[in-house]
């Protein structure tokens, strides 16, 4: 087996729920009984409330089972002795919880070990973790399963393939209370906040008689995130109208770390002059550019689409609240996975060839080194696969060390077993090359965790005073600092709420999002004059604003000039589609600064699946195209629902991996809105084949046609996993060290 295969198999233990396929070989009678799932529907609430539910479908023949994962303590002796009558051959898992680190072995059909990862091996804790059936039904329900996922929340579906396996992912969306009580009042939460936002299920609400905060995950790199999150502040503000806020925003900021909170009031640079004087849909057009080039960040970007120079109430007070003197972060040179993955395979390769050939073979010293260098590269490659999204800063911190402290082990025991090779050589250089890294993991979350004294006082004086500093704060932060922050403000009696954007699509940011954040943070000055993008600072200086961003504000005034005429011109007089409409619609969201827009189809709508398509995204160029389908189609007229959709959509199809051709989406879907009313239903369909994002119109019935019933080619195995609709969930890339081509060092911070 090969390390990139191991990679594959150890995604499976960070999904929350997975399914694994068996072969197809007939299908079975439909059942004249209807399907009851009524028993699902308690353990999928539970899930989409933030529960930590696992549960797993298993198919075979004829059946589909939903399995429930269940977790008992047992002693080390126990342990021990099932982890020794191991009965899968199969690459250990990785698991982190609450500060703990599992090491997780596959010991027989449906059964696992948990062994924790500490010092002192007497003292670690061992947990069994069993699957356990729920109900099972026969093949020919899957469709009406479906069905019935959709009525209980489900928002995403999406097919992955690669040469040994499919992975599929169902993902439904979260739930949350209506409202926040705090202090002083109620904070409304609409459903229109959940379409875009969702409480955090590791903080949930606490109380406080002292004072108030909103922290809000800022998602910083990622792009989805971002616009996710614009629209969510627009719902939270229409959900408690005539409710004051203000904004603390994380971040670099040029000058001085002054002592008070006042004295911290964020400058525009002259960016806001420069975005009141054009037109209004010329000034969104402006916004959506610099916040998906990364040169403004949300709380900026939201105070300026909703600015009203009539109303001077309209302006929110901003702050800044970082510490400075911790902020500037090293531009890691990360190994590439691939360069990585292969230095491990080299170093296994060499070990399983120098192990005894069987249990009965004399263990002579040469052999004994093996096994142990064997048994190192196992726990190295569970480790570097952990799912580190989630992690806190005293985690983060601990999980580098305990790293770096294994590769170290495993270049030292590589060094003595292979001292010969070459190749082993060269393989130990790239893990001296990657114990680097981690090592500057290590001091930039240290540093990171002296940003929250800072940050926690200030919002502690903001949540005590709202009408001195503007209003309720909202401040937004990176999920890494939020133990330590929250801490804080319980020990103040500050009550808080912690919220975040939902993933709006399944798939993951592209690899350069990711590589200009660090970018930036590196070196702003260096980076800024590129035509690249940062990570938005809280501040920029006004000759920083001046030389680059206002630029790129009247090329962006421009552009959108440019895009309102080339729409208008697709669009044919006898056409059903107002243009005014559609340009309207189209430059509303914030995805048209990737896109450009022709028109097809010869006037019907086409007979492809799926049925109901009026248009679709397609990449062309460095972004995408849109064709609009079916002009003459007289759906454009009977409502302004289209529109409306077009105005919404996450248009992101994802990269293709040069490197792996065999890897690639299958398909995938987002139920983008839906009318249970009126039965209507509006859905992103992505066709991996065809390379298409496709907008369907449909009803709620149809929905569950989009979704394909797994199929087994051969000897490949197909597992899917189920989850919330978290940012940053990893349900993409398979095959990279975060499953998403993010090669960063997890937690935002």
């Amino acid at each position: 087996m090969t390390i990139k295969l191991m990679r594959r198999r150890l995604l499976l233990t960070s999904a929350v729920l997975w399914i694994g396929v068996v072969p197809l070989l007939r299908a079975q009678t439909a059942p004249t009984i209807p399907p009851d799932f009524a028993p699902l529907g308690t353990l999928i609430d539970s899930l989409r409330s933030g529960s930590e539910a696992e549960l797993s479908i298993k198919f075979d023949e004829n059946m589909f089972t939903v399995q429930q994962t269940n977790r008992s303590t047992i002693s080390a002796e126990t342990g021990s002795e099932l982890d020794k009558a191991d009965s899968i051959q199969d690459f250990p898992g990785f698991r982190i919880d609450d500060g703990k680190f599992f090491l997780v072995k596959h010991v027989a059909e449906s059964t696992w070990v948990e062994q924790e990862l500490i010092e002192n091996t007497a003292g670690a804790r061992w947990n069994k973790r069993t699957l356990d059936p729920v109900a099972s039904y026969p093949l020919d329900d899957w469709t009406e399963f479906i069905d019935f996922a959709v009525s209980q929340g489900l928002v995403q579906y999406g097919s992955f393939s690669t040469e040994n396996k499919t992975f599929g992912y169902l993902v439904f969306a979260s739930k949350g209370v209506p409202s926040v009580a705090y202090n002083a009042g109620t904070l409304q939460l609409s459903d229109d906040f959940y379409r875009t936002m969702r409480l955090s299920p590791k903080y949930p609400p606490a109380p406080g008689a002292a004072g108030f905060v909103i922290i809000v995950h800022d998602p910083h790199a990622d792009v989805a995130g971002r616009f996710a999150l614009l629209r969510g502040l627009d719902s939270l503000y229409q959900g408690n109208a005539g409710t004051k806020f203000c904004f603390l925003n994380e971040g670099e900021f040029p000058g001085a770390n002054p002592t008070t909170l006042s004295a911290r009031l964020i400058s525009d640079g002259g960016v806001h002059a420069k975005l009141q004087a054009l037109t209004p849909q010329s000034r969104k057009s402006a916004i959506y550019k610099l916040l998906g080039n990364f040169q403004m960040d949300v709380p900026r970007a939201y105070q300026e689409l909703h600015f009203d120079r009539r109303d001077p109430t309209s302006k929110i007070a901003d702050y800044k609240i970082d510490d400075i003197r911790y902020l500037h972060e090293p531009l890691i040179d990360r190994v590439s996975d691939a360069k990585f993955d292969s230095a491990l395979q080299v170093i296994f390769d060499a070990a399983r060839s120098g192990v005894a050939s069987s249990k009965d073979a004399a263990l002579t010293e040469s052999k004994r080194h093996s096994l142990v260098v064997f048994k190192q590269v196992i726990i190295t490659a569970a480790m570097e696969r952990a799912d580190v999204g989630k992690m806190s800063d005293e985690e983060s911190i601990d999980f580098y060390n305990l790293l770096s402290e294994q590769l170290k082990e495993l270049v030292q025991g590589a060094s003595v077993a292979f001292p010969q090779s070459p190749k082993v050589s060269s393989a130990v250089a790239t893990l001296d090359s990657r114990i680097r890294e981690h090592s500057l993991d290590a001091i930039t979350f240290s540093d990171a965790i002296k940003r929250n004294r800072t940050m926690s006082r200030l919002m502690v004086t903001a949540a005590k005073a709202p009408a001195t500093y503007g209003g309720i704060p909202i401040a937004f932060i990176g999920s890494f600092h939020t133990k330590g922050i929250t801490s804080v403000l319980r020990e103040n009696n500050i009550g808080y709420v912690v919220i975040e954007p939902a993933r709006s699509t399944i798939f993951r940011a592209p690899e350069s999002e990711e590589r200009s954040f660090a970018q930036f943070v590196a070196k702003r000055s260096a980076f800024l004059r590129a035509p690249g993008y940062n990570k938005g600072a809280a501040e920029l200086a006004p000759a920083e604003v001046q030389q680059y961003v206002i630029p790129k504000v009247q090329h962006a005034a421009q552009w959108h000039d440019t895009q309102v005429a080339a729409i208008a011109s697709k669009i044919d007089p006898s056409s059903t589609i107002d243009p005014r409409k559609l340009s309207t619609s189209i430059l509303d969201n914030p995805y048209s600064i990737y896109t450009s827009i022709d028109v097809g189809g010869s006037g019907q709508l086409p007979p492809n699946i799926p049925k109901g398509a009026f248009a679709f995204y397609e990449p062309f160029g460095d972004g995408l195209r849109l064709r609009l389908l079916g002009v003459q189609d007289e759906q454009w007229k009977a409502d302004d629902s289209r529109y409306r959709f077009l105005s919404l959509v996450t248009a992101r199809i994802p990269e293709k991996d040069a490197s792996n051709p065999s890897s690639h989406w299958v398909e995938a879907m987002t139920l983008n809105s839906q009318d249970r009313a009126a039965g209507k239903a509006f859905v992103s369909y992505y066709d991996g084949q065809g390379n298409r994002l496709w907008l369907v119109e449909t009803s709620m019935g149809a929905v569950s046609s989009l979704v394909s019933r797994p199929v087994k080619k051969g000897a490949q195995t197909v597992e899917f996993g189920l989850t919330t609709a978290e940012l940053d969930r990893d349900t993409t890339k398979e095959g990279d060290r975060d499953a998403d081509g993010y090669s960063g060092s997890g937690s935002e911070n």
